[in-house]
């Protein structure tokens, strides 16, 4: 599972949910008033308790308290009263972490991450906020959506293309050029180019060989700041000299396309 986490201030700037900017600002003033409660955090707008997990911390591991119809429905089951160690996979030691570090802190924890747990759900986005319960207790209400909104037309644009195409989750150095990205969804075709036969969230594009070319990456970083829809086109791709790569920015996604040169497409230069 890919996983990013933000902290403090530089929450409201990465996350593009109103419920969840609504609910740090919310979590914010009730904790400066002395009143958080899950109920007055929860209450209102955006039907919280159906998007939201509510846990307890017990030692060095957490329970469900609480698991949201809407997010029963895209797991395809219910978690309630179980721990989190008893579900196995990488999904549960990286939310640990997570969740540990929002009781430790005491504060809210911001993360987007990659969901191999079924291949309905691209990326999500979860807020983490921490509410003390006793002297040592801490409940935290994690409250999430799914930030790819058109999985349906992606997966019809992948299911009928033939040429390899990759969706994937920006990874950027520290000078804000585009170096690498999470692989979060890719067509049979590119799987079968590539190798990639695991779940696509786990891994990296230059994790393949045919991406392990420098001037590649520095060619992509390039057009990357002015490949909006349509997109741009390089002539270098993976794929050797009778191929060019499409490479669309989108909101939170980017799309690499690796197509014939014959194919290329004039309006997307």
């Amino acid at each position: 599972m890919a996983m990013e986490l933000s902290y403090g201030a530089a929450i409201q700037a990465v996350t593009t949910s109103p419920a969840i900017k609504f609910l740090l600002s919310k979590w914010t003033a009730l904790n400066a008033a002395g009143k958080l409660d899950v109920q007055l955090l929860t209450d209102g707008a955006y039907d919280v308790p159906s998007k939201s997990i509510y846990m307890i911390s017990i030692g060095d591991d957490f329970l469900y308290m609480h698991v949201g119809s809407k997010i029963r429905e895209l797991l395809g089951k219910d978690v309630t009263g179980k721990l989190l160690s008893s579900i196995d996979g990488d999904i549960s030691s990286d939310l640990r972490d997570a969740y540990a570090a929002t009781v430790r802190y005491r504060a809210p924890i911001y993360a987007r991450f990659t969901s191999p747990q079924t291949e309905k759900v691209l990326l999500w986005e979860r807020i983490i906020l921490p509410l003390p319960v006793g002297a040592n207790g801490t409940i935290l209400v994690c409250y999430s959506e799914v930030m790819s909104h058109q999985a349906e037309v992606y997966e019809y644009v992948f299911k009928h293309s033939p040429v390899p195409m990759l969706t994937i989750y920006p990874i950027f150095a520290p000078d804000g050029a585009l170096d690498d990205g999470w692989i979060v969804l890719i067509n049979q075709l590119a799987r079968e180019v590539f190798g990639v036969q695991d779940v696509s969230g786990n891994r990296r594009v230059r994790e393949l060989k045919p991406f392990q070319r420098p001037d590649f990456w520095a060619e992509i970083a390039a057009l990357y700041p002015q490949s909006d829809p349509p997109g741009t086109v390089s002539d270098l791709s993976p794929l050797g000299d009778k191929y060019c790569t499409l490479l669309v920015r989108m909101n939170n996604l980017a799309l690499l396309r690796f197509q014939p040169v014959s194919l290329r497409i004039p309006e997307a230069v």
